[in-house]
């Protein structure tokens, strides 16, 4: 199912990449700068190395086909400010779930997460052909 899903969304505000092992240089200074990102997730990204095992991980998930996690570019600061996922694909239910979202402080309240959300609504409904997307939200 990875051929399904792209290597890049982008609009006007934002760029989404696909997350690669690497790109734990482009977003530790977030992680490790606001601690508390992922106070309500069991997931901690707060060090370099909970960061490279948060990344790791979901890019091993990548490579499984179960997770589908984008590095996120605000075009407005030509900043990186942190991740988004699909997870939880089942093609033959067309179903998938928006989610593992995390932005930088300076990020939240900017409007960058509704073009964020906007182009993966818009992808899983138009090029995916989903008939159901769930919000997964800690």
């Amino acid at each position: 199912m990875k051929n399904d899903f792209c290597n890049q969304m982008e609009d006007c505000r934002t760029r989404m990449t696909r997350l690669r092992l690497d790109d734990w240089k482009k977003l530790s200074a977030i992680a490790i700068q606001n601690h508390d990102l992922l106070k309500y997730s069991p997931s901690e990204i707060h060090t370099k190395t909970k960061l490279k095992k948060y990344i790791r991980v979901a890019v091993g998930e990548f490579l499984k086909d179960t997770w589908y996690p984008y590095l996120i570019f605000d075009k407005e600061t030509k900043k990186y400010a942190g991740c988004t996922s699909f997870g939880n694909y089942v093609v033959q239910h067309k179903r998938v779930e928006i989610g593992w979202t995390w932005l930088g402080r300076e990020f939240q309240g900017t409007g960058l997460n509704k073009h964020v959300k906007y182009l993966m609504l818009g992808y899983a409904f138009e090029k995916l052909n989903m008939n159901r997307v769930e919000f997964k939200i800690d």
